[in-house]
């Protein structure tokens, strides 16, 4: 399959982000109706996404199966993700 890079890093960070953004499709595909307002962002500071619901703790928990990634590999997928789901 091809994709685009996420975090224009390559090597194992891409592959990392990669696989969460896989991660987070399956779940999305069991939750259509997902909640996006759930999560927190600060304006200007890229690498703090924050879940505030158990819905989206379970997304994350699902993102990051078998990966432990940055807070910015978090916060690049989960704004990929909410853009796909839109």
């Amino acid at each position: 399959m091809k994709t685009i890079d996420i975090s224009g890093f390559g090597g194992s960070y891409e592959a990392g982000c990669q696989k969460m953004l896989l991660n987070g499709l399956k779940f999305l595909n069991e939750h259509p109706n997902f909640d996006w307002s759930a999560y927190k962002e600060y304006r200007g500071v890229f690498g703090l996404t924050i879940a505030e619901s158990s819905e989206a703790k379970e997304l994350d928990d699902a993102v990051c199966q078998d990966v432990e990634p940055s807070g910015a590999m978090h916060s690049g997928v989960i704004s990929h993700l909410a853009y796909i789901n839109k």
